[in-house]
């Protein structure tokens, strides 16, 4: 992610913010949810490691987006509060997703010709949520004054 985040600013003001959303948050999502089939440790790197490509080219884009539409004067408290959400996922996530692997322990599920373990879900849980983000930035239209969207 650190190394794609410059280079995916750069790219973002030049073709628009949208294009590497729509391309970062797929990534995100696969990687995240394909960590459940993850058999050892060099798999789930390279899931991991998808992941952080996706995270690289969404999140500047993302950030770039809220400064092109949220007005000067509400820049600090809409981004305290979105970095604040932010932060309370990331502390309360990992402990419900180990409550709910520990809950799912030992059980294995099948839809149709596809298993997985139940210490899986966590990850298709957080895939699940990334992807409604995904739909929910679809559906979202931004003023037009913001420059490259």
């Amino acid at each position: 992610m650190t190394i794609l985040s410059g280079p995916s600013g750069f790219l973002a003001d030049k073709f628009g913010r949208r294009p590497l959303m729509f391309i970062g948050m797929p990534l995100m999502i696969v990687g995240t949810f394909l960590l459940g089939f993850a058999t050892s440790l060099l798999i789930a790197a390279t899931f991991f490691w998808i992941r952080s490509i996706g995270m690289g080219l969404y999140m500047p884009s993302f950030r770039s987006l809220q400064a092109d539409i949220v007005l000067p004067h509400e820049r600090g408290a809409i981004f305290g509060k979105t970095q604040t959400w932010f932060n309370i996922g990331a502390v309360i996530g990992p402990l419900i997703g180990t409550y709910i692997y520990e809950l799912q322990g030992g059980n294995e599920y099948s839809f149709g010709s596809l298993s997985f373990i139940g210490e899986a879900t966590p990850f298709f849980l957080t895939g699940m949520f990334h992807f409604f983000q995904l739909l929910v930035i679809f559906q979202l239209n931004f003023p037009k004054k913001a420059s490259n969207n």
